[in-house]
């Protein structure tokens, strides 16, 4: 899924980025106060769409889940001419009906004012909006509005001393190399025994992949599914190799027809892949030659009708399908690396 060169980039910049020197963020804006990236997108959106497009450019729906994230908000609705005075927020309760919290599993603010007649206790839907007044209310999710996407680096590992960080990261960096006689054909990421557990609630890690996969049995249209994925930690699950096309096709057997729920059509399920801008991308903004595989069923992509999101057939390969058709889907997540022990990790092909 990733190679430890990527990983050693990603957490060396982010600890660059957490001691106070953020790198440039293209059309983001840094927060320090909320230690967060922040893009306002004046073009009104449906929620769902917030979400992939937030998704698609690697952070996710932004939600005033503290003071210095509502302010900054807020400030920013001020200085931008909108077309509305309110813009939707990545507060949902997709995980839990009635329960209120962001994308990435915050609580929803006590502090915050609700819209005199608005209570979250009493409400069913599960978009909200906040205005440039500060306060909540509920929304129709195919409503379209403006939105913020936010972009920050969590979990950044103390930095190194000066006389310890060079051969810490030329070790992670250099797992490929064949000079070290200990290592074998096989690479190696970081993980520890509670990675392998994946958090629970579902999820299981396959060594193949370096993932964590579950898959989800009651069908969905593909943006509640994304939406799902996304409360859950992760994302529809995205192919990267044919090792990775396997590993989903095995799981799609131990979860076949006779399991599957709230579809007429359970041979197929959504994945992390859409039609973007005329273009088959991940939700991760990768085209599918870029992540890794664009293997597709005979005959796919039909695009009949409106047939603009990804699902995977059981055998692997991919196919395309209407984003309003009910299938059950796969989500995926990285483990939490907190122990640096090495595990195997089959090189995919």
């Amino acid at each position: 899924m990733f190679r430890l060169g990527y990983l050693c980039l990603v957490l060396f910049m982010g600890c660059q980025h957490a001691a106070g020197s953020p790198v440039s963020v293209p059309d983001y804006e840094y927060v320090r106060e909320a230690d967060a990236w922040l893009r306002l997108h004046s073009v009104p959106a449906a929620w769902s769409d917030a979400a992939v497009r937030c998704q698609l450019e690697g952070g996710m729906l932004a939600s005033p889940t503290t003071n210095a994230m509502t302010e900054a908000m807020l400030d920013a609705m001020k200085k931008r001419k909108l077309a509305s005075n309110r813009v939707f927020i990545g507060i949902t309760d997709i995980r839990s009906s009635g329960k209120y919290e962001s994308l990435d599993g915050e609580d929803l603010p006590v502090d915050l004012e609700w819209i005199a007649g608005d209570s979250y206790e009493f409400e069913t839907t599960y978009c909200l909006e906040l205005t440039d007044t500060g306060k909540l209310t509920f929304t129709s999710c195919s409503r379209e509005l403006p939105y913020f996407c936010r972009k920050s680096i969590h979990n950044c590992p103390s930095s190194p001393s000066t006389e310890d960080s060079a051969d810490n990261y030329s070790y992670y960096a250099d797992v490929d190399s064949d000079t070290d006689d200990s290592k074998n054909s096989e690479d190696e990421i970081p993980t520890s025994s509670a990675a392998q557990e994946c958090d629970g609630n579902g999820y299981e890690w396959e060594p193949r992949t370096g993932s964590c996969y579950k898959f989800h049995r009651a069908a969905k249209p593909w943006r509640s599914a994304l939406s799902t994925c996304h409360a859950e930690g992760g994302h529809l699950a995205i192919i990267n190799s044919a090792t990775e096309s396997t590993v989903l096709k095995e799981l799609y057997e131990q979860n076949n027809h006779t399991v599957i729920t709230g579809t007429s059509n359970p041979y197929y399920a959504s994945i992390g892949f859409r039609k973007w801008g005329g273009e088959w991308v991940t939700v991760q903004g990768e085209t599918l030659a870029e992540a890794g595989f664009e293997e597709w069923s005979p005959g796919e992509p039909n695009g009949l009708g409106e047939e603009n999101c990804g699902t995977m057939y059981w055998d692997g390969l991919l196919n395309d399908a209407s984003c309003g058709a009910l299938f059950p889907y796969i989500c995926e997540k990285t483990p939490k690396i907190n122990d640096f022990d090495f595990i195997p990790f089959t090189n995919q092909q």
